[in-house]
């Protein structure tokens, strides 16, 4: 500490004062020889915990007379900045008074041990010695300034990873723990890293929560520890495992990042694929055992991609192919479906019926999906305007080509029903309102039409600019 240090500053130049005042018996001159002088030793060592060192230096014998003499101080050692002296040096030179009939002399080296961090040396020099005074054999000694080693309050995270599954509302309590107590309030920055394009806010969040994928955390005094939080969101749908890494990459100066710096989350996927997947043809076959409306009583599952967009009846409204076919679909509440999610639903609890002289499933429960896949694109079968008529493509995107508006001036809108004729033959374009393109005029001459066989077996356009092609 500061204050022993200056005690022992004190004590050491007292008795250098005290060196300084030594009486000799009297000298006969006849006898005066010259002195000669040395350290005493050839090196020393101030080690990381030592704050000062005392050097000293012998006289063969004692001083017929004052004198003095100077000590250098060589190295890359910045003065006053790394270390000092007692007395202090004017020019890197440490001047020594020497007193007559004085031996011994001493002289202190002190050093700030917060300004050393490598391993440095200091060599001291003897020179310019008064007359009476000759150089001895041991001239220079060297001072070896040992690195100071500062130990830090380490900061670690209390484990390298951990899980929870998607379903857990309480969370995930991550903990962070330090060597030491806090002496003051100290703070720290996790920069946080999601894998598989999550999204945060959407499928997990945090608390505290981040800024700029940042989450900071204040450490108040006399506290060893400190936690955030990882909360998943069930979103219903079946993905795979995901993680989340935590990184400390931002300390106070009265902490440090510890070796293990870094947590992984894995949020655990916790839907689940149970059940026969049966296809989309299956249940429209169903529909020819009964001559009226049908419920179903038990889980009956199937997977498909979502075909339709705005342009449908309603917003609990929607249409769903697989490979094997196309239907609509209806749930009792407003759908947060779009266009290309690939969904598991279970059927279960819906009534087959028909709706706007399309089979349908209706009063469908939206929690009894799960999302497989976005952004899925289905392409549409190209056929005849003969072969759309058939009602083999019920429910599903089929594309007809080489067709022309029959009513189309620049003026009339997609809005409403709209005839389509290829090479005499003809079909219908439905449009609702709802549809974003309602407003869009129709095309003049020759385009290409892509939709759902959907509503009274029109064709439903749903993307203007994927499904409308001049």
């Amino acid at each position: 500490m500061k204050t022993n240090r200056f005690i022992r500053l004190i004590v050491y130049h007292a008795f250098f004062v005290g060196a300084l005042s030594c009486t000799p018996d009297e000298i006969n001159p006849e006898e005066i020889l010259p002195s000669k002088i040395s350290f005493k030793q050839a090196q020393y060592i101030i080690n990381s915990e030592d704050d000062s060192i005392l050097i000293s230096l012998d006289l063969s014998s004692s001083l017929a007379a004052n004198g003095f003499v100077e000590v250098a101080l060589l190295g890359d050692l910045l003065y006053d900045q790394e270390y000092t002296t007692i007395p202090r040096a004017l020019n890197s030179k440490i001047p020594l008074k020497l007193t007559k009939g004085l031996q011994t002399i001493s002289f202190i080296v002190a050093r700030n041990a917060l300004a050393i961090n490598e391993e440095k040396t200091l060599i001291l020099s003897l020179t310019r010695p008064s007359s009476g005074i000759v150089l001895g054999n041991l001239t220079t000694a060297s001072i070896k300034f040992m690195h100071h080693v500062v130990t830090l309050n380490e900061v670690n995270f209390s484990a390298e990873e951990a899980s929870i599954s998607e379903d857990n509302a309480e969370g995930l309590t991550v903990g962070i723990n330090l060597s030491a107590q806090t002496s003051k309030s100290e703070s720290l920055k996790i920069l946080m890293s999601i894998s598989d394009n999550k999204v945060y806010g959407t499928h997990f969040y945090t608390t505290p929560h981040p800024v700029l994928n940042e989450i900071s955390l204040e450490i108040p005094p006399q506290t060893n520890s400190t936690t955030f939080k990882i909360f998943p969101i069930d979103d219903q749908m079946l993905l795979v495992d995901y993680q989340v890494t935590f990184t400390i990459v931002e300390t106070t100066d009265g902490i440090q990042s510890g070796a293990q710096n870094s947590f992984i989350a894995t949020i655990k996927e916790d839907d689940q694929a149970v059940g026969e997947t049966h296809s989309i043809s299956e249940v429209r076959a169903q529909f020819e055992n009964h001559e009226n409306d049908w419920f179903i009583a038990t889980d009956y599952f199937i997977e498909g991609v979502i075909t339709s967009g705005t342009n449908v009846l309603d917003n609990k409204t929607a249409y769903i192919q697989d490979e094997t076919g196309g239907i609509l679909i209806r749930f009792f509440t407003p759908n947060t479906l779009k266009l290309g999610d690939k969904i598991r639903l279970n059927l279960i609890n819906g009534t087959g019926r028909i709706i706007n002289d399309q089979k349908s499933i209706d009063g469908l429960s939206p929690g009894n999906k799960i999302l497989l896949k976005e952004n899925i694109v289905v392409e549409a079968e190209t056929i005849t305007v003969a072969q759309f008529h058939s009602g083999n493509y019920q429910g599903k995107r089929v594309k007809l080509e080489n067709v022309e508006f029959i009513n189309a001036d620049g003026v009339v809108t997609f809005a409403g029903s709209h005839i389509i004729s290829q090479n005499g033959a003809t079909a219908i374009v439905m449009t609702y309102p709802s549809a974003s393109f309602s407003t869009t005029p129709l095309p003049v001459g020759n385009v290409s039409v892509s939709g759902i066989v959907g509503d009274w077996g029109h064709l439903m356009p749903q993307i203007y600019s994927h499904d409308i092609i001049k």
